[in-house]
């Protein structure tokens, strides 16, 4: 997925497709940017680098414990759907990175602290969230019924509009937390850059995208 708008260039990936990868790459060093957005924060930046995994105390610390369990189980569907795809979380923003260097980009991340984002779910997620969470899980439906999906690939844009609307629906405090409050974040943070930036290059999530664009289109920010 590829969104222009003025000097902002977004480029919309899955954690865990392979040719997100190689189009997060492919586009930074097309383009050559003086500035790559990062859909991160510090603690998840450092987290794709370090080979050593912080230990459980360390993140409880961090996190707080239903912020480490939620934590937890988040990094555990990533990484078994990665595997099946052979593909590593994550990596598409390393190959951005590099591509970043290789052309001189500053490099930034815009998104909210993961902590602040966790704590924020815990406090706004209701038990009627919860209990249609655990029958989500146990009923295999984290991308709706009647979907199907190539994991190794970006979803198009109307598999992700009616992903959205079914997170909207169904855990409306969990959509406005982890994206609601977190694309007005990005697209400040991004809008922030274009002013200072010749050419802005963002790497988002998907199903962050339209929405951010849209955000920084209207300045209602």
């Amino acid at each position: 997925m590829l969104l222009r708008y003025r000097n902002l260039v977004v480029v919309g990936t899955s954690h865990i497709a392979r040719e997100s990868v190689e189009e997060a790459k492919g586009i930074i060093s097309r383009e050559r940017p003086d500035a790559v957005a990062l859909e991160l924060d510090k603690a998840r930046l450092l987290a794709l680098f370090e080979k050593r995994k912080a230990g459980m105390l360390e993140q409880i610390r961090h996190l707080g414990f239903r912020g480490f369990i939620l934590n937890a189980l988040g990094a555990w569907v990533e990484a078994k759907l990665g595997k099946l795809v052979g593909v590593k979380p994550g990596s598409e923003m390393l190959a951005a990175i590099d591509a970043a260097k290789e052309v001189g980009a500053k490099i930034y991340l815009v998104d909210r602290r993961i902590e602040v984002t966790l704590r924020r779910l815990i406090s706004k997620i209701t038990f009627r969230e919860k209990l249609r969470f655990v029958f989500d899980l146990l009923a295999g439906l984290f991308l709706g019924r009647g979907m199907k999906i190539d994991i190794s690939k970006v979803p198009s844009k109307e598999v992700i509009k009616q992903a959205i609307a079914y997170v909207r629906t169904r855990y409306p405090n969990v959509y406005k937390v982890l994206i609601e409050e977190r694309n007005r974040f990005i697209a400040k943070n991004l809008r922030r850059l274009m002013e200072r930036h010749e050419l802005v290059v963002a790497v988002l999530g998907a199903g962050h995208c339209e929405d951010v664009i849209e955000l920084i289109e209207s300045g209602k920010i």
